[in-house]
């Protein structure tokens, strides 16, 4: 008999299961009263890390070998034009470039400079707040564009204030502008100016760019956008020397300057001060790594051979400053920052000297906390002079005391809300993008896999191949069974499922798969839900898929200040820089359960059901779609459409169910019409805000226009006779 790799690899895996089976029986202790005990339970919690740091490794690897490829100049500029590209591909962008309006709302004068409340447009009707500070004199001045870090009042923060007052002492003028969720731009204000509802700027950035990761659009987009469209402004002045272009930024601000500077060529010196310059992809990467808040991940960019110090290599020859603070690692970063960052600092030394330019990098290293020091403020002044100040008496790196101003001299609008301009949000444009992004046919199985990270199938290797699994324990009740089992699913996942079946049965029974969001316990405790299904004539079979329940991953063993409170939202943040969405994995999880559920001998393969609640049901409906032989789905409390989060301002629908691009090719309702005739139902819909869509104020009328061939109820509550009554008809 021929195998080929797959096969070769799952009955490799049998074989190891069986001999773990036989060393494990001979110190097991005796089961209680009807129990039988086969094998130790294995730790689940490595599991999910593990295959994470596999694909890091991988990915880790390939850039390296692409690297080690750029001998020559031209190979290099190769690369930088690739990075580029594919940065604006990922991205979104660019878009049209389309009149700014600037107008100027109010000025503060200072001695030898001035502050303009500057009001431009980076998109028709997009009002990007900023105050432009203007030297005195006619110029034409070396011009800085400041980038904002995470801080709630944007421009206004003191140490940023700092820097641009001195600048301007200096000759330079600097365009320092409110970045979306943050100062004037907050898009969800709470009741005292300067607050958001959402909790900060990280909020405000994730809750924006989560979604429009369904469009296949990243964040990074809007916030970079705005700063292209600001140099667009700096450069229509007369009183600005296009050859003298300067931008920086600390923490987030300085993550921003790195995809700016990659992006556009017009900027001739950066300062990177303290931002996110770790690669996701490092050396002993640990899960969840250094993946962060929406802005700062360019998703999937290691599917491109691309990882955030690429933008850094997209740079040169152009004038570069790297400013860290070693406080940082383990706490605003990653454990591995620092250690990271000096390796490829190195790196690129390397791509700057293959363009005759080794001057032009640097990095230096402060002791101090994570914040725009007066060290690193230094810094960026002699970074400045060296490359665009030229001769001029003064511009050295001193910074005499400054009195900064309160945040409200320096508002652009009446009350410090750009919302009462009345002009376009993060949201209002990713609504207006969602109606532009329509599938252009209705999915296949092969555009449903694409979109998950999955592999091909090969469906006759399936059917004669038996899913690895190992049956752990058995415990009987007075009138059913549970079996407890573990099943590989992939090389590093397992998947544990309970299995509770009738103990007298004359014929094969039908058999429900249960995919829960909270988990596969509850169900066969006392008093749960998988006795009535076996009282009732049915095998009941309940799963903890990757990273949930039992498979929650372990914490990492470093940076206790770092991980601290970094949930699950981060783990599938890598699972999409990646290309491997986890909710394709859940799908892949759930799909070899259901292999292994079917050719159980008391189960009639032929009426095998899939029940999924609450995000778990999207995987439910999604396995219907991808398995032919599968009988029919229930969907409970589980969202009816994706389209619903990108066309609603609130949304709670969790990020684990989300994958890159997936409404450019289907929605749910797609699904299951691919997934038809074969039986749906759906319980309790809900919408994007956890809130149901049936009430006997609401019938189904809208829900059954997109399900036609869908059955939909409601029901409160839901028993095991609920599923079943449908079962049986």
């Amino acid at each position: 008999m021929a195998f080929n790799r797959r096969q070769f690899l799952f009955c490799s895996a049998a074989s190891v299961a069986a001999g773990r089976l036989l060393a494990q029986q001979a110190t097991l202790p005796h089961g209680s009263p009807g129990v039988t005990l086969y094998a130790r339970p294995r730790d689940y919690s490595n599991d999910l890390p593990r295959y994470l740091a596999r694909l890091m490794e991988e990915g880790r690897a390939e850039r390296r070998r692409i690297l080690a490829g750029i001998t020559t100049r031209e190979k290099l500029l190769e690369r930088q034009k690739y990075i580029r590209d594919k940065m604006w591909e990922l991205l979104g962008g660019p878009f049209e470039k389309t009149p700014l309006n600037p107008r100027v709302t109010g000025s503060v004068p200072r001695q030898g400079y001035r502050i303009d409340r500057l009001v431009y447009e980076s998109r028709p009707g997009l009002f990007v707040t900023s105050n432009l500070y203007v030297p005195e004199g006619r110029g034409p001045f070396p011009a800085i564009l400041g980038s904002m870090g995470h801080s709630a009042n944007g421009k206004a923060h003191r140490p940023y204030q700092t820097l641009f007052h001195t600048l301007a002492r200096k000759g330079y003028m600097v365009l320092a502008f409110d970045p979306f969720g943050q100062g004037e731009r907050i898009e969800y204000p709470g009741a005292v100016p300067g607050t958001s509802t959402l909790g900060g700027p990280t909020r405000e950035h994730d809750y924006a760019g989560k979604r429009l990761l369904l469009l296949g659009v990243n964040f990074a987009l809007y916030r970079a956008w705005d700063g292209v469209r600001g140099i667009d402004y700096l450069l229509s002045r007369s009183d600005v020397d296009p050859e003298r272009i300067g931008c920086g930024g600390q923490s987030g601000g300085g993550t921003m300057t790195m995809y700016l500077a990659a992006l556009d060529q017009r900027i001739r010196a950066a300062v990177v001060s303290e931002g996110n310059t770790e690669n996701v992809a490092q050396a002993d990467f640990e899960p969840p790594g250094a993946v962060d808040d929406a802005e700062q991940n360019l998703v999937p960019s290691l599917v491109h051979g691309i990882d955030r110090f690429d933008f850094l290599h997209a740079v040169a020859p152009r004038a570069l400053l790297i400013t860290i603070t070693n406080k940082d690692a383990g706490s605003t970063y990653g454990p591995d920052y620092v250690n990271d960052g000096m390796a490829l600092i190195e790196e690129l030394k390397k791509t700057y000297a293959l363009l005759n330019a080794a001057g032009r990098v640097a990095l230096v290293e402060t002791p101090m906390r994570h914040a725009y020091s007066y060290e690193h403020r230094r810094a960026s002044y002699g970074w400045y002079n060296r490359w665009l100040g030229g001769n001029v008496p003064g511009r050295d790196d001193s910074e005499p005391p400054v009195t900064v101003e309160e945040d409200k001299a320096l508002w652009c609008t009446p009350n410090g809300s750009v919302a009462a301009l009345n002009g376009e949000s993060s949201f209002t444009l990713t609504r207006k993008l969602a109606a532009k992004t329509r599938p252009a046919a209705p999915p296949t199985e092969e555009t449903i896999r694409r979109v998950l990270g999955l592999l091909p199938v090969d469906r006759a290797a399936e059917a004669s191949m038996p899913v690895p699994h190992q049956l752990l324990s058995t415990t009987e009740k007075h009138d059913h069974a549970i079996d407890e089992m573990d099943i590989t699913s992939e090389r590093e996942i397992h998947v544990p499922v309970w299995v509770v079946r009738p103990l007298k049965a004359a014929e094969k029974l039908p058999a429900v798969l249960m995919l829960s969001d909270s988990g596969k316990e509850g169900f066969v405790a006392e008093g749960g839900m998988a006795a009535d299904f076996a009282a009732a004539g049915a095998v009941f079979s309940s799963a903890d898929l990757r990273g949930r329940g039992q498979c929650a991953p372990r914490p990492p063993s470093r940076g206790p200040n770092y991980y601290s409170g970094r949930g699950e939202d981060f783990y599938i943040w890598d699972t999409l820089m990646l290309g491997r969405p986890m909710l394709g994995g859940y799908v892949h999880d759930a799909l070899q359960a259901l292999r292994c559920l079917r050719h159980r001998p008391q189960v009639d393969p032929a009426r095998l059901w899939v029940i999924g609640q609450g995000t778990m049901g999207v995987v439910a409906l999604l396995a219907l779609a991808l398995d032919p032989a599968l009988h029919g789905a229930f969907l409970q409390s589980a969202l009816s459409e994706y389209r619903s989060i990108v066309e609603n301002d609130r949304y709670t629908t969790p990020f684990r169910i989300y994958a890159t691009g997936l409404l450019r090719h289907f929605d749910l309702p797609d699904v299951a019409a691919l997934a038809a005739p074969r039986k749906l139902v759906l319980l309790n819909p809900l919408d994007q805000a956890a809130v149901r869509l049936l009430t006997k104020a609401a019938p189904a009328v809208r829900l059954a226009k997109i399900y036609p061939s869908a059955a939909i109820a409601m029901a409160d509550p839901v028993t095991a006779s609920t599923f079943m009554r449908w079962i049986k008809e």
